[in-house]
């Protein structure tokens, strides 16, 4: 309650309510009146009984004292990424979806055995629980199939069973972008742009793993979900959003802008095209801090054009300092992917 009462005044109080008490030391063993077995069931109403006789009006209008307060912070706050992840893809044209958690037996991902069934569901159409959400997605787009153009999202719990106790859940990211001649790129955008607001870097997009049509995206080592091409005009990805609290960041680094100008230079590469840009680019910013940028200029069969920016925050560049860089980035681009200079 706040305040420090004798034993014997909440003994009194309890008493004369009816209950039972029989005391140890400093302990009370209260034994319940049968009229009130409706509304006394926990030791805190014992205490709310005590207090409602004391008296509220008695209780210090003070805190509770504590020994250990954590600062609110906006970067540990899930619903804070929830919420700036919403905006994002409503800014970039999605619209949000509520979809049902569970779903029927032809739209669950899996066999039945894995999925967590519902013991009394309410029909035919809800008796699993989902462990995806694009199921729930594509659903949403048959029943709009007129529509020619789409994009939806949603973020909620999907539900792995566990060998014992309640099931897991996830909570998922997943979208659907239908539009005439719809090209992977464009989610792989979407989703670089909206890891880049949410402050992660470090993505990677790699073949998946599941053999269909995509990629599965990771952070780091850590795979964040897939993105897969379904049809011509039809592309779904799923997001694991435990993963993207994980590395989300409110850190900002401040680069000033050089006061010396910048060198582009093109440097054409026969390289192998099945090696991913990511790691190109990767490598070719690792050789020196004076790349500034590179970007992919033109492809060509097995031949690709970079452009490559150098450029200084404290002297202009010398044509030495421009041919060092220069070689080392062949020299690490051949032994790395086999490249040479075309």
């Amino acid at each position: 309650m706040g305040v420090s009462l004798e034993i014997k005044e909440s003994v009194k109080i309890l008493e004369d309510l009816g209950f039972k008490v029989t005391t140890k030391e400093d302990l009370l063993k209260v034994e319940v009146p049968s009229w009130r077995v409706d509304d006394v069931s926990l030791p805190e109403d014992i205490i709310e009984e005590v207090a409602r006789v004391y008296g509220y009006f008695k209780l210090p209008s003070i805190l509770p004292y504590q020994t250990e307060q954590t600062p609110y912070s906006r970067a540990n706050d899930q619903f804070y990424w929830e919420q700036r992840a919403r905006e994002a893809l409503k800014y970039w044209g999605f619209t949000e979806l509520f979809t049902y958690p569970m779903v029927s037996e032809s739209m669950l991902e899996g066999p039945t055995t894995e999925a967590v069934s519902i013991k009394n569901p309410l029909s035919e159409d809800n008796v699993h629980m989902r462990r995806t959400l694009v199921p729930s997605l594509l659903e949403a787009v048959r029943e709009n199939k007129n529509r020619e153009a789409l994009a939806i999202f949603e973020i909620s719990n999907a539900y792995i069973k566990q060998k014992q106790g309640l099931p897991k859940e996830l909570l998922k990211l997943a979208g659907i972008y239908k539009k005439p001649k719809a090209s992977f790129f464009d989610v792989k955008g979407i989703i670089e742009a909206l890891l880049q607001d949410l402050g992660i870097s470090d993505v990677e997009f790699k073949k998946a793993e599941s053999g269909a049509v995509g990629a599965d995206v990771y952070i780091g080592h850590d795979l964040l979900g897939e993105i897969e091409v379904l049809e011509q005009n039809l592309i779904d990805f799923e997001l694991d959003f435990g993963t993207i609290l994980k590395h989300a960041s409110l850190k900002k680094v401040y680069k000033p802008t050089s006061k010396f100008p910048e060198s582009v230079e093109d440097l054409r590469f026969e390289i192998d095209p099945d090696i991913l840009y990511s790691k190109i680019e990767k490598t070719i910013l690792g050789e020196s801090s004076l790349v500034k940028s590179v970007s992919l200029l033109d492809v060509y069969q097995n031949k690709k054009t970079f452009r490559i920016v150098y450029q200084s925050q404290n002297h202009n560049l010398t044509n030495e300092e421009i041919t060092e860089v220069r070689e080392r980035i062949i020299a690490a681009l051949k032994k790395s992917f086999k490249a040479t200079l075309a």
